[in-house]
């Protein structure tokens, strides 16, 4: 076992003698993507590592084989069959790292690497009524996801950078199967992603995540689920809860060792808590894999979004927790999305090459009547459309007993024109046109990396990206003040190198640290006047600095990681609010970000029988400290308001016999400033969430699956807002979430044989 170096255990096996040169591969059960530099034991003694395309070969008979891998745990395994035994693995759930993500065939070991990241499985995805993404993503220390009611308006801040998103989601990156959810232009579709079609997602926080381009905030690398290797399947599970929630997600799978299939079909809609706060959406997804060989697979992603949601604005005080602005209710404000987008993916594996290839095309429009008074109002009618293109090539240069080295070469280009057309607000409809302008937007990286593993116990990264966003404006219609440009241009560019180590100090322990540049060029809506609807000249992209370094490891039974960052932005973009309530966004001096991480997991209990079978818990926390570092600002050293000075996580799943099994969840968020002069603040709340779960099936066929469930959430009935509006106008700065509320459903599944 000194070979593996304690790895955790992955499968166990037995079968009547495999033949001489019998050749095997390992595959992720999920993804199908090959598994590699896993060790393979016969009788305690290292007998093969599994390649780059996953594949080892076993030379000598034997009854019994052990594969070990960091990654994953123990799956059932068939007897083999055909010229390669292809071997499922199962990821393993206790590993803090959340083990490696497959986007494509792109795999990082957060265990030796020093990004900073954490992944969330499906596991942490079933925790809830599943209406978003909300309460899984706050389990995640320096992630804070807020969300008006049940799948309402959605924002999401990574260390802090909701300063630039009073509303939507800018200043991150998101991507589905390697296609990104984020425009050009620096918006991102967030309401795209759904817990029912997905596998994993990967969070990499902060200016580390620079080898997807600009973005100070970080980036979400999310992967659709596919079928299990196998037979064809259907499931259906149907939701109801308060405040009029119903939620219905079927899905459709099947297909065979070279071609796998996965439809999906989601309705969701809710009354709201508040008034004028109900939404609703209805997706579809396509998943079609196609394996031409076993180095070579194609796959076409194709998604459609209709959904729509009420803006009800933010109020005063928690007096009347369901009331909205009463201009908010007369005017209908709300939100009105449909967006579509196909993708096709080249996966490409040889013994010394990996590369994932994706282009994409995508196409949305929006109808947006907004505002919370006769100052501040407007109503958009916007239309865009676009594409582009990702690849990445992982390279083995050298690998040797002593020394690994590797390359990776990233490229990304991605265009679209947008149409934006705003109106005034009468009534609810448009009114006489304020500006009508049409934007065009490009977005481009070229990034290369190298790790350097020197005998299993020092890592070495060291990466740089070359960025850069362009923006190009042009107003349809002869403006009457002349001083104002007609059409404007803008470029934002930028080279940003990253470095990192990492050290093996004792089994699976490590101590890690780092260095990474980011810049984050303002978004379309940052730069636009909301008047005339042309781009600023004056709003720069903002730069950062930031440091961290931790310690993390993992065994059979527990996990952890710790660390601590400092990171420093310059040119920070902010918005300014005028006595109307106007937003316009500008820069400041910077801002200072210094935080404590934490995450631990652990499996307390693991058995096949008895009235207690399985335990697993885990909990985060995170302490944050930021600050305007503007010296000549009254504000100076004021703390950066939306962001808690402390956040915590705890969860736990339980399983019992007879297939019944228990979710409890809670999470915790400090007080914080809601305005630059931190003469207000929220109160500290504690959230608790409760899921049980009775799973039938064996009472039924085998084919058959069967799960009742229901749950509770906000069982303590905190009083919180779910939605904090920074800097709001007029004292507005909550938005009162829902009080406590249930919600029960029904899964029904079938598999043929």
């Amino acid at each position: 076992m000194r070979h593996c170096a304690l790895l955790v255990l992955l499968s166990c096996f037995s079968f009547s003698a495999i033949c001489q040169s019998q050749r095997c591969k390992l595959v992720d059960a999920q993804s199908g993507v090959p598994i590699n530099e896993a060790h393979i034991l016969i009788d305690a003694q290292l007998v093969a590592v599994s390649d780059v395309i996953g594949e080892f070969v076993i030379s000598k008979a034997a009854t019994k084989l052990t594969i070990e891998h960091l990654q994953y745990s123990t799956e059932i395994v068939y007897a083999p069959k055909g010229d390669v035994y292809i071997i499922a693995l199962n990821q393993n759930t206790v590993d803090i790292s959340g083990a490696a993500i497959s986007a494509g065939i792109r795999q990082v070991n957060y265990t030796t690497n020093t990004l900073p990241g954490a992944v969330i499985s499906q596991i942490d995805l079933n925790r809830d009524d599943r209406s978003s993404l909300q309460n899984a993503l706050n389990t995640i220390p320096g992630v804070q996801y807020d969300a008006r009611g049940l799948g309402g308006s959605r924002r999401i801040s990574i260390r802090g950078s909701f300063i630039r998103s009073p509303f939507a989601v800018r200043n991150i990156k998101i991507y589905l199967d390697d296609m990104p959810l984020t425009s050009p232009d620096g918006q991102a579709s967030l309401e795209i992603l759904d817990p029912a079609d997905l596998y994993a997602i990967e969070v990499i926080k902060g200016p580390a995540a620079n080898a997807f381009g600009a973005g100070n905030g970080g980036v979400l690398i999310a992967s659709t689920a596919l079928p299990m290797i196998g037979k064809p399947s259907f499931s259906t599970e149907t939701t109801v809860g308060s405040y009029g929630y119903f939620r219905s997600a079927a899905n459709v799978t099947g297909g065979n060792d070279r071609v796998q299939v996965r439809f999906s079909n989601i309705y969701q809609q809710t009354d709201g808590y508040r008034d004028q706060e109900s939404n609703f959406k209805s997706q579809q997804l396509l998943k079609v894999g196609f394996k031409v060989s076993e180095r070579l697979q194609y796959d076409l992603i194709s998604s459609y979004y209709n959904g729509a949601w009420d803006l009800p604005g933010a109020v005063s005080n928690y007096d009347e927790p369901t009331s909205s602005p009463e201009y908010t209710i007369i005017n209908d404000t709300h939100v009105e999305r449909k967006r579509s987008q196909t993708g096709f993916r080249q996966l490409f594996a040889s013994r010394f090459v990996k590369n994932s290839t994706t282009l994409y095309y995508t196409n949305t429009s929006k109808i947006n009547p907004f505002g919370t008074s006769p100052f501040f109002n407007g109503y958009k009618n916007e239309k865009a459309s676009g594409g582009g293109m990702r690849t990445r090539f992982d390279i083995q240069i050298y690998d040797q007993k002593d020394i690994k080295l590797d390359l990776q070469v990233t490229g990304e280009y991605n265009g679209e024109e947008n149409l934006l057309d705003e109106f005034e607000l009468i009534n609810g409809s448009a009114g006489e046109i304020k500006y009508s302008n049409i934007t065009y937007s490009d977005e481009w990286l070229t990034g290369l990396s190298a790790n350097v593993d020197f005998r299993n116990r020092l890592f070495v990264e060291v990466s740089s990206t070359y960025a850069g966003r362009g923006l190009s404006s042009r107003n349809k219609f002869k403006l009457t003040d002349l001083t104002i440009p007609i059409s404007v241009d803008r470029t934002f560019i930028a080279f940003l190198p990253r470095a990192g180590v990492s050290v093996r100090y004792f089994n699976e322990h490590y101590l890690f640290g780092s260095i990474a540049s980011g810049f984050s060029p303002p978004s379309l809506l940052e730069v636009i006047d909301p008047s005339t609807g042309v781009i600023s000249e004056t709003v720069e992209a903002e730069d950062a600095l930031s440091m961290e370094a931790g310690i993390k490891g993992s065994n059979a039974f527990f996990g952890y990681q710790f660390s601590v960052y400092s990171q420093k932005l310059t040119n920070a973009i902010v918005p300014f609010t005028d006595s109307l309530g106007v937003v316009t966004f500008g820069n400041a001096n910077g801002i200072i970000q210094q935080g404590v991480e934490g995450s631990f997991k652990f499996s307390l209990l693991s058995k096949p029988r008895g009235v207690v079978r399985i335990i697993q818990s885990a909990a985060s926390g995170a302490l944050q400290k930021f600050a305007y570092n503007r010296p000549n600002d009254v504000i100076n050293e004021n703390r950066l308001p939306g962001v808690p000075f402390a956040t915590g996580s705890f969860t736990m799943d339980v399983t019992f016999g007879l297939g019944f099994s228990l979710r409890v969840q809670e999470l915790y968020s400090d007080r914080m400033p809601v305005n630059d002069a931190n003469s207000v603040f929220t109160n500290p709340y504690h959230l608790l969430n409760l899921r049980a779960q009775f799973d039938a099936g064996f009472l039924l066929p085998e084919s058959w699956t069967v799960q009742v469930f229901g749950g509770v959430q906000n069982i303590l009935n905190s009083e919180y807002s779910s939605f904090v509006s920074v800097n709001g106008a007029f004292g507005r700065y909550y938005n009162p979430a829902p009080t406590t509320n249930g919600y029960v459903g029904l899964n029904v599944g079938y598999r043929f044989q």
